[in-house]
């Protein structure tokens, strides 16, 4: 898709997900949308705990609902601004860890405050007082975009990561997690459209 489309898109995509964002902070019971996955592999004949945060299938009120329709921004939002790296310590004990990770995150206001503003659009809209620029918007969603390789014929293969990308290094002097993770949802939305039907 060319570039210009890909930029309207974002931009009318961010206006209107923060245009329906509310300032109230709403307590939820994070454990009826959020999970902490925790298995064991092996590789190289070593054995490892992999964990990660993982957005629940089976919520049926209608926050839970808006969150598995916009899985995207919210495995932004659980694998950039939740603490779950250290947990791992306590496998096998699942039930200890999920517990655990989930009581973090209702300790933590800064994501509450995320969730409450990613969920907008579930609630009753309010108008938000303030909105993004058009270069916050293109600003953020460029630091999604990492080269991996040139190929031969000097063509780039980009590289798009929920966790792997240059919104860190970018050291923004705002807080930026809300535009981050819509702007993430909204590339990966152009991806889709972009890509080939399969039969």
């Amino acid at each position: 898709m060319k570039q210009k489309h890909l930029k309207v898109f974002l931009v009318l995509r961010a206006y209107l997900i923060l245009a329906s964002c509310t300032p109230i902070v709403i307590c939820q019971d994070f454990g009826k949308y959020f999970e902490l996955k925790a298995e064991k592999y092996s590789e190289a004949e070593e054995e490892y705990v992999s964990i990660a945060p993982m957005v629940m299938e089976k919520a049926s009120d209608p926050v839970g609902r808006f969150i598995v329709g916009h899985r995207r921004r919210f495995a932004y939002l659980l694998a950039n601004r939740t603490e779950f790296q250290r947990l791992d310590s306590h496998y096998p004990d699942t039930k200890k860890i999920n517990r655990l990770y989930l009581a973090g995150i209702s300790r933590n206001q800064k994501f509450k405050l995320y969730f409450n503003q990613l969920t907008g659009p579930a609630r009753t809209p309010q108008p938000a007082k303030d909105l993004v620029t058009e270069e916050e918007i293109m600003k953020v969603a460029s630091k999604f975009f990492f080269c991996s390789a040139v190929r031969k014929d000097n063509s780039i293969n980009p590289y798009i990561c929920v966790s792997l990308n240059g919104v860190k290094e970018a050291a923004f002097t705002e807080d930026y997690t809300v535009l981050e993770a819509i702007c993430f949802e909204a590339i990966f939305e152009m991806i889709d459209k972009a890509a080939p039907k399969r039969a």
